[in-house]
């Protein structure tokens, strides 16, 4: 089943976009004519050909292995590459925090790993 992927208008919440994307919906900021110059830094691109080439070149490496992998999704708190990597065969997603889970739990994500050491003074005798 596919994620619940969020569509926010954007507001002044959105760091990095520029006050006349304000209004817009995060799905409608692709065709906006917004360019790179446009948005604040520091400021995270993706791209679709490299994503897909890590994609295979990882989920090949785990298929050949025989490893199963639940990706660390905290660094980009994003459900759209989280259903990418569902797709490539990730059996979770893995985050850091409580919050985080509850963001990927209703976004939908089946399994989800809070993969966080905690405070290593606490572990242990």
């Amino acid at each position: 089943m596919p994620l619940q992927i969020p569509d926010p208008v954007l507001g002044a919440w959105a760091k990095g976009f520029p006050a006349h994307a304000a209004g817009l919906r995060l799905s409608e900021v692709a065709g906006a004519g917004l360019r790179l110059s446009d948005l604040g830094t520091p400021v995270l691109t993706v791209h679709a050909d490299a994503i897909a080439h890590n994609e295979d070149t990882v989920f090949g490496w785990a298929a050949r292995e025989g490893v199963r992998l639940a990706p660390h999704g905290k660094t980009t708190m994003a459900p759209a590459l989280w259903q990418r990597l569902l797709d490539a065969g990730a059996w979770g997603i893995s985050v850091a925090t409580p919050w985080q889970a509850r963001v990927a739990v209703d976004a939908g994500v089946p399994t989800v790993l809070i993969a966080n050491g905690g405070d290593r003074r606490r572990c242990g005798p």
